[in-house]
C-alpha cells in the first residue's frame, strides 16, 4: 500500500531535519520523518515531544517499549510496532512474552504470569517511590501497564478502580508518565495508520 502523501526526499536540507536526524544518531530519516516535514512546524514538535517520552522520563525501557507495542497493537499499527519490537525485546522480553503482547485475546492474568517468567531486570534511573532503579518489573506490573494502555487506547479514559490500581504501584511522576506514553503514541499511530506511513 502506498503512503498517502509522498515522503520528502530523503536527503532534504532543512534546520528541522537535521535537528531530527540528531535525535535519531545521526541515521537516516524514518518514513514518519519524512511524511512530517511537510509542515516543518509539526515536525519540529513532534520531534521534541517524542523525544522527551521516549529518553526524558524515569520509566524503564522495559516498561516504555510495551506500552507503545501495546498501543500499536490495539490500532494495529504494524510501521509503529516493526520500529518498536526490537528495542522492547532488547529490553529482555522473550518471543513468548511478545506473542502474548501482541494477541487482544490473552487475559491480564494471563498476561502476568507470562511476564512473571524472568528476572526482568531494568535500568530505571530513579523516580521518588514508584520503581527503584535495577528492580525486578514482576508480571502483574506489566500487566497493569497493558490493561491501562488498553483501557485509554480503546475508550480514551482509565477507569477510576484502575486508576486506584496504578496509583498504588506507580509513583505521581510514573503515572503521568504512563498516560503520556500512552497517549503520545495514540497520537503517532494515528497518524501512521490515516496516511499509510510505511505500508
Amino acid at each position: 500500500m502506498a503512503p498517502r502523501i509522498p515522503y520528502v526526499a530523503l536527503d532534504i536540507d532543512s534546520k528541522v531535519a537535521t535537528q531530527i536526524r540528531a535525535r535519531r544518531n545521526n541515521s537516516e530519516l524514518l518514513e514518519l520523518d519524512r511524511t512530517l516535514l511537510h509542515s516543518e512546524p509539526i515536525a519540529l514538535a513532534w520531534n521534541t515531544m517524542l523525544g522527551a517520552v521516549r529518553t526524558g522520563t524515569s520509566l524503564p525501557p522495559r516498561l516504555r517499549e510495551l506500552i507503545i507495542c501495546r498501543v500499536a497493537v490495539v490500532n494495529k499499527a504494524q510501521y509503529e510496532w516493526d520500529q518498536h519490537v526490537g528495542l522492547l525485546s532488547d529490553s529482555g522480553v522473550s518471543p513468548m512474552q511478545l506473542d502474548a503482547l501482541a494477541d487482544l485475546s490473552v487475559s491480564y492474568a494471563a498476561l502476568a504470569n507470562v511476564f512473571d517468567t524472568d528476572a526482568g531486570i531494568s535500568n530505571h534511573a530513579g523516580g521518588d517511590v514508584g520503581i527503584p532503579t535495577n528492580t525486578h518489573i514482576d508480571g502483574p506490573t506489566h500487566a497493569l501497564a497493558i490493561e491501562a494502555t488498553d483501557a485509554l487506547t480503546r475508550d480514551v479514559a482509565i477507569p477510576d478502580a484502575l486508576f486506584v490500581r496504578l496509583k498504588a504501584r506507580f509513583s505521581e511522576t510514573e503515572v503521568v508518565e504512563i498516560v503520556i506514553t500512552i497517549s503520545s503514541y495514540n497520537m503517532v499511530s494515528r497518524f501512521l495508520v490515516a496516511l499509510h506511513v510505511g505500508q
